[in-house]
């Protein structure tokens, strides 16, 4: 390299390292206000993510805990059903548990048996490090303490049993005491199951104020129903034996009574949070009437009926079934409620992600007007000059496959463009032509074939490619070729050759490589390595030559030839290829001292 061009290279890359310090400054300079605005959109968009995420976890926590109070009724209804009519029942209660175990299932644990009497099955049976799915944003999602789900499967599956041991004696050995034991067995099932709740609301503790409000909401709906099912649950057995209301029992359900009483008034005084459903407040009427209307005075006036002597004017089926049917309001509001939550945080994530979007693109869309302004200059000033330089670089070291950019507008540019395609043009017709002599030297000029240079040009080729299968390698020999020379003279051998050469093309497949090896020597490179396919053309050709007579130039003599053949198969790759043509050469030999037309196989 002369000095000029060293000075030159100095030059250019000087001026390229200034536009690039240039270029980086700048984008810098955007990309750190793209950032500022960038991040807390992300910040707002991944806690909207967290928040909606952590709605539908809460949903199905809240749906396993009214599963689990629905189950009280159809337990309290097949615990007053006699044994021998109990098919309807008994299907009513088992198909309350599968929904239980199937809402406890969701929350990462394994479902409870039918019958609860299975150990080792509950959810309080899964593993310790048991994850609930995955959040909005990709972090895992924790369970509550497994403990509590232990302590909720095992007061379910002792509640279960009871349940079912009472259901199973008969009406009149039906004790008081007994159902009573099973139905608050249910309820403290319920009660283990709330800790869950609890630690549901605490776990979305890092979202926003309004989700936790909003949380707590849903749970207190959800505790309305379940203590407006134990206001009649504590009275259930005493109405199931017929007998008199214990004071305890009256206690209790008061309580209850108390407790849904308190949670209407909390419920009332956050209406609202159920603004944005149209449904809610129609809903938050209509259990008025429904459940603190008929459905307390249904409760009156059995416990009305259960303070004096005991002679109730309803069964107990009837009972639940028409005070349950007066809660279906409490359920569908919770539904109601949690649908609306969903959706509002639903939303917020969709307006985060838009925000986000749109903040996305137009610090894209800076980069690119600033990258654009960039290649303006560079394209004006320096580039049509480098670019010059840099393709009279690749022509002298590539040739003409050296890419041709264009310039530039202008006509001094585009003078340049043609005289340096011109050059190309030049370059392409030189290889071009060399590209001929080349194939001509890998041609044997008497057969047409490729010659040995050329075989090995292949094997290469073959060796770097993708394909790692081995090939057959297949050398003939013409036999006692020198005594044709010697007899009909050098004419007669070349018109041999041809004819052998034409013959053994006409029985190859296109893919199969077939060279003039030397003098009276082919080669037939197979691309198989199926030596069992090899042998049979090697067969093929063999019987094809014996029978072929060959017309001697200038007379009406023929001549009948024979050939021997070397058979081998190895690997191209890693050196194979001296190895295999090693071994053919080994059969090719044997095939002849064997006493010739044969064939001899590796």
């Amino acid at each position: 390299m002369t000095k000029r061009q060293e000075a030159a290279d100095r030059n250019q890359a000087g001026l390229e390292r200034k536009i690039w310090h240039a270029s980086l400054v700048v984008g810098f300079c955007v990309l750190g206000f793209a950032v500022a605005l960038i991040l807390p959109a992300y910040g707002v968009y991944r806690q909207t993510s967290r928040d909606a995420a952590d709605i539908r976890y809460f949903r199905q926590v809240l749906d396993t805990a009214i599963l689990i109070s629905h189950e009280r009724a159809p337990a309290n209804i097949l615990m007053s059903t006699p044994p021998d009519d109990q098919a309807a029942a008994r299907q009513a209660l088992q198909d309350a548990r599968h929904a239980t175990d199937q809402a406890m299932a969701r929350l990462a644990a394994p479902p409870l048996p039918a019958g609860g009497d299975a150990p080792g099955d509950a959810p309080g049976d899964a593993p310790e490090d048991a994850t609930g799915g995955v959040t909005g944003d990709g972090r895992a999602r924790p369970l509550p303490p497994v403990a509590l789900f232990r302590r909720a499967a095992a007061r379910l599956r002792s509640a279960r049993r009871d349940v079912d041991h009472i259901a199973a004696l008969p009406p009149g050995a039906r004790t008081t005491q007994g159902v009573q034991q099973a139905v608050l067995g249910m309820i403290a099932a319920r009660d283990a199951f709330q800790d869950a709740i609890v630690i549901a609301i605490a776990t979305s503790a890092g979202g926003s104020h309004q989700l936790t409000a909003y949380e707590t909401v849903g749970a207190m709906i959800v505790d309305l129903r379940d203590y407006a099912g134990r206001t009649v649950s504590h009275i259930i057995a005493p109405v199931i034996a017929r007998q008199p209301i214990p004071v305890a029992d009256l206690a209790d359900s008061d309580s209850a009574r108390g407790r849904v009483l308190e949670l209407r008034r909390l419920l009332l005084a956050q209406r609202g949070l159920f603004a944005d459903s149209a449904a809610a407040p129609a809903l938050l009427d209509t259990i008025q009437t429904d459940y603190f209307g008929s459905g307390l005075a249904l409760l009156d006036r059995v416990i009305a009926e259960g303070r004096q002597s005991g002679q109730y004017t309803i069964d107990a089926r009837d009972l639940t079934r028409r005070y349950v049917a007066t809660m279906n309001s409490i359920e569908h509001l919770s539904a109601v409620f949690i649908d609306q939550i969903a959706r509002h945080f639903e939303i917020r994530r969709q307006q985060a992600l838009t925000h986000l979007a749109w903040i996305s693109i137009a610090t894209c869309a800076s980069l690119l007007v600033l990258g654009s302004l960039l290649r303006t200059i560079r394209v004006s000033v320096l580039r049509p000059l480098l670019v010059a330089r840099a393709i009279i670089i690749d022509l002298a070291e590539h040739g003409s496959q050296a890419p041709l950019p264009p310039l530039g507008p202008s006509h001094e540019m585009h003078r340049l463009s043609e005289a340096l395609s011109w050059l190309r043009d030049s370059l392409r017709e030189r290889e071009e032509r060399t590209a001929v002599l080349q194939r001509e030297a890998e041609r044997d000029p008497l057969t047409g074939l490729w010659n040995r240079r050329a075989l090995d040009r292949f094997v290469r080729a073959r060796a770097r490619g993708a394909d790692k299968r081995g090939a057959c390698l297949m050398l003939v020999d013409i036999d006692h070729f020198k005594r044709i020379n010697d007899r009909h003279g050098h004419a007669a051998g070349d018109e041999v050759l041809r004819h052998f050469a034409g013959l053994l093309k006409s029985w190859l497949r296109a893919d199969d490589i077939l060279v003039r090896f030397g003098g009276e020597e082919f080669a037939i490179l197979l691309m198989t390595d199926d030596l069992d396919a090899a042998t049979r053309v090697a067969q093929m050709l063999k019987a094809a030559i014996e029978r072929t007579a060959i017309t001697l130039p200038g007379t009406d003599a023929t001549l009948r030839v024979s050939a021997s053949f070397g058979l081998a198969r190895g690997a191209l790759r890693n050196g194979g290829w001296d190895s295999l043509l090693k071994d053919a050469d080994t059969q090719l030999y044997r095939a002849k001292e064997a006493g010739r037309n044969r064939i001899s196989i590796a």
